[in-house]
């Protein structure tokens, strides 16, 4: 009997024995783990820090120093050891570097769980890739969703809420924001990130000047009151009435929408519509100079739009569309017709990062058809664009732009003459450091000059041309800051000289010169106002300017009688809605302006007012 207690007992002890045994075990792997767990929660990086790093090297060491860290690998010791790879893809990112994408994707599946990086990605493609506005689109988009994804995962497992983590959180908000500011009021589908948008704009205005016929007035009326007194026309001068009658408001509105749908890895499905009207924009008959026709159109449209990435830091885009058009107008010869045309375009676009700097170009052709009977059959127009940007960001850089423009109007069968029309135009921009001495008072400025070339011939007319050319430039001075009391105020100013030259009439050339000087207030500056939705405000302004326009145009050949001065007011703003977790941007002008052409002793009174938002 004792025996077998005695055994009971030894067995209940050596399970005793093993349980401790195991346990201990157990313990001893949990306290052998425990630094490689901690280590693991441990191992997150704040990507704010690589922008730091990189921030502190010279813009002119920027290979060298790339080049140092490929070659000489940072010891494991050093504080830039974790940022080894995000550090080198800013580098890159600043110094125009092809190989930039493959670094910033080292760094990702280096430190996977980290959002910042897919933060800093994002931003590259989306401010410094891609050939439009907003970069590559679906590309910045993916790593901003994927970043909010690893944010969600890391508060899950209470490992969110270090230093800089908030300030992550709201740069992507913010780069989500900016990103989708072009496409206007998102519509969420599903509590989802938005895919559809809405945008909009309407503006009218009683000017001088129309939408469509965007001539400086002064010369616009030189050249329809020149033309109507020429030998082919009325062979005499304008009475004093007909020169006031060619000098006129136009009252005009256009109203532009736009339905954008965004779907996987498509930029962009567009469905728009625009309405326009002018009032008195034409002269339907130069015999009759004092006679105005209105000119009304609809546009239904319709366009797809990609982006592609190629390797060397080559990105294009591409855009295919078309519209009909419907417009109620009239022409010399024609009275209040309708015109219905079909418009057919494809733009080819790239781009290449060029060192600190950038190449964009675009090539595009439209073909407009009209219904058969009408003054014309078809055009064509070709046009290609090119800018390039010395740096895309800071001071001492150069913008250069040029565009050129060639049409051929194809006569309908009724007029076998065909005319074509050719202009380019190109522009140098330095933006320029602002000199020791002023630069506590000035914050910034720029200098621009061009030169711009368009030529018509018109064969039904014996194969006569007429030639435009202007030159221009001049220079804008920012955040001028006079007194600590004041917000800082922008100077504007422009000078132009413009010739026109009819080659088998010389009696209808003539030029002009026109200065515009603009004063702007910075009533808000949008530095001081938060983009994150605020519940104590259902409206920001994100930036508000008092603007103060000041212009003359002056005859040097021609007609006198159109020169004039204008002096305006107008008020221009950014404004963001921000209401149950709904936030987009909006803008909007209002402005007044008095208009007087002295030798015709005529003033105008002109109103604008513009609202829209995305485009």
């Amino acid at each position: 009997m004792r025996t077998a207690i005695d055994s009971s007992i030894m067995n209940q002890a050596e399970q005793c024995s093993m349980l401790w045994k195991r346990a201990g075990l157990g313990l001893f792997v949990f306290l052998l783990n425990l630094p490689l767990s901690l280590a693991t929660a441990a191992e997150r990086i704040d990507p704010h820090a690589c922008s730091w790093y990189a921030g502190k090297v010279s813009p002119s060491d920027y290979q060298e120093e790339i080049e140092r860290r490929i070659a000489t690998p940072l010891a494991e010791d050093s504080p830039e050891y974790p940022y080894r790879l995000c550090i080198i893809a800013e580098l890159m990112k600043r110094n125009g570097d092809a190989r930039a994408t493959s670094y910033y994707e080292q760094a990702i599946a280096l430190h996977p769980e980290e959002p910042g990086l897919e933060l800093i990605y994002g931003e590259y493609l989306q401010w410094m890739r891609g050939v439009k506005n907003g970069g590559m689109v679906v590309e910045a988009k993916e790593h901003y969703r994927l970043a909010q994804e690893k944010i969600a995962s890391l508060k899950a497992q209470d490992r969110w809420g270090a230093r800089n983590d908030e300030k992550t959180s709201d740069d992507i908000k913010k780069a989500i924001f900016y990103l989708n500011q072009a496409n206007g009021v998102g519509i969420a589908v599903g509590g989802k990130e938005p895919t559809v948008f809405f945008s909009t704009i309407t503006e009218t205005r009683n000017d001088t000047v129309a939408f469509e016929y965007q001539w400086v007035d002064s010369r616009s009326f030189n050249s329809e009151a020149l033309y109507s007194q020429s030998r082919n026309k009325l062979a005499r001068p304008l009475t004093k009435d007909e020169l006031k009658g060619i000098a006129r408001h136009k009252l005009s509105v256009v109203t532009s929408n736009r339905l954008r749908i965004q779907l996987g890895k498509l930029r962009a499905l567009d469905f728009t519509y625009r309405y326009l009207r002018f009032n008195d924009a034409k002269i339907p008959n130069y015999n009759e100079p004092k006679r105005n026709v209105n000119d009304v159109g609809h546009e239904y449209g319709v366009s797809l739009s990609n982006d592609f990435q190629l390797p060397m830091a080559i990105d294009l885009f591409v855009q295919a569309g078309a519209k009909f058009i419907r417009r109620t107008t009239s022409a010399e010869g024609f009275n209040d017709r309708k015109e219905d045309s079909q418009l057919f375009n494809l733009l080819l676009g790239a781009s290449k990062l060029i060192g600190q700097g950038k190449m964009t170009g675009e090539l595009e052709y439209r073909h407009q058809l009209w219904d058969p009977g009408y003054n014309w059959e078809s055009i064509d127009t070709i046009q290609g664009n090119l800018l390039y940007q010395s740096r895309l960001f800071g001071t001492d850089r150069w913008i250069l732009d040029g565009t050129y423009v060639y049409q051929f109007v194809d006569q309908s069968s009724y007029n076998p003459f065909n005319d074509n029309m050719k202009s380019f135009i190109v522009q140098a921009t330095y933006v320029f450091t602002v000199p020791q001495f002023i630069r506590d008072r000035v914050g910034g400025g720029d200098v621009f000059g061009g030169y711009a070339d368009a030529s018509t011939l018109i064969a039904s007319q014996s194969e006569n041309e007429v030639k435009k050319r202007q030159f221009f430039g001049g220079f804008a001075l920012r955040r001028i800051d006079l007194a600590p009391s004041l917000n800082p105020f922008d100077i504007h100013f422009r000078s132009s000289y413009y010739i026109s030259d009819v080659r088998q009439d010389s009696s209808q050339d003539h030029s002009q010169w026109r200065n515009e000087l603009t004063f702007g207030y910075r009533l808000v500056e949008n530095r001081q106002v938060q983009w994150l939705p605020n519940r104590n405000s259902m409206i920001q302004p994100a930036l508000l300017n008092l603007e103060v326009p000041v212009r003359h145009d002056g005859s040097v050949e021609g007609l006198r009688e159109y020169a004039n001065y204008r002096v305006g007011l107008q008020l221009k703003g950014d404004f963001i809605y921000s209401q149950h977790n709904v936030s987009f941007p909006f803008y909007g002008t209002i402005g007044y302006a008095f208009e007087r052409f002295y030798h015709l002793k005529e003033n105008f009174h002109i109103f604008l007012f513009r609202l829209g938002t995305g485009f």
